[in-house]
């Protein structure tokens, strides 16, 4: 099976276009063509569903991917390992979640890339759930998470430490005054939180529900950005992973705010899939936090 033809394959997949991947790839469009109508005859079957220019991958192709994926990464490792230029190169994919993305974490990313030039790297940011599934299916090398531990039997964790979760509040908020705040008065008082499901806030709800205590998010969104903002702007209290804060808390734009008897903490985890080899370069990437 050549390597250009599983490529091709790859970014048409995940373009949804054999002109957009021709331009990444920089080739004519009949050569990606050709080598997909090669790949299929190997395979004997259809990656793709074609309806006039609208493509989308067929049951085979949806299969096919996670092994390209695969492939993909092994001739990388492979090359590493026996090439005569030492420096690592390639293409890897790897998974964060959003708040980690806007954290100063990313301060590392840019440090790996210059020392690694020739390394690439492609970075999905998804929820837990999501990440989870496609680092099973193969789509990703590695995915850091902070979250409860994960305990799953086709799952390694790499490396993990804790990372406290902190509440916070405008400075003009009583609570800023008034911490430690009693926890009866958590449902007092209007959230701003992330989604439904998203780990600190399903720990606190669940804590607070075995007291039978509610909280009333007046916004829910997925940006931690925004949840700063619009706390920053009093309009509500909230609950984040502290690497998130510093910048704001250090600008006087938030207030972090201790509860009585109560704190909590997530694992930040590194997390690759229990069979399958851990590529050079992500192993050097990891080496970074």
């Amino acid at each position: 099976m050549d390597l250009k033809n599983v490529n091709a394959f790859i970014h048409v997949a995940e373009t949804n276009s054999f002109t957009r991947a021709a331009e990444r790839l920089e080739y004519a469009q009949s050569t990606i063509t050709a080598q997909i109508q090669t790949l299929e005859a190997e395979l004997g079957a259809e990656l793709f569903i074609r309806r006039g220019k609208r493509i989308s991958l067929s049951v085979a192709g949806q299969m096919f991917l996670p092994y390209a994926y695969q492939f993909q990464a092994l001739h990388q490792d492979v090359h590493a390992q026996f090439s005569r230029d030492t420096e690592l190169s390639g293409e890897y994919r790897i998974g964060i979640l959003e708040s980690i993305s806007i954290a100063s974490y990313m301060d590392r990313f840019a440090q790996f890339m210059r020392e690694y030039p020739k390394v690439n790297l492609m970075v999905t940011i998804d929820t837990t759930l999501h990440l989870l599934q496609r680092l099973r299916n193969g789509e990703l090398s590695m995915v850091w998470l902070i979250d409860r531990p994960v305990n799953a039997a086709d799952i390694r964790v790499v490396h993990e430490s804790s990372v406290p979760i902190v509440f916070f509040c405008a400075p003009s908020h009583p609570f800023a005054t008034s911490s430690p705040v009693p926890i009866e008065q958590l449902s007092e008082v209007p959230w701003i939180l992330a989604e439904k499901g998203t780990n600190y806030r399903w720990q606190l709800e669940q804590d607070l529900a075995a007291r039978h205590q509610y909280i009333r998010a007046r916004i829910e969104i997925g940006s931690t950005s925004n949840i700063i903002d619009f706390v920053a702007k009093n309009l509500g209290v909230s609950l984040l992973p502290s690497y998130t804060l510093k910048q704001a808390i250090d600008a006087g734009r938030i207030v972090p705010f201790q509860i009585k008897g109560y704190d909590m903490h997530m694992q930040s985890q590194f997390l690759v899939f229990r069979k399958r080899w851990i590529p050079e370069a992500i192993a050097k990437l990891m080496s970074y936090f």
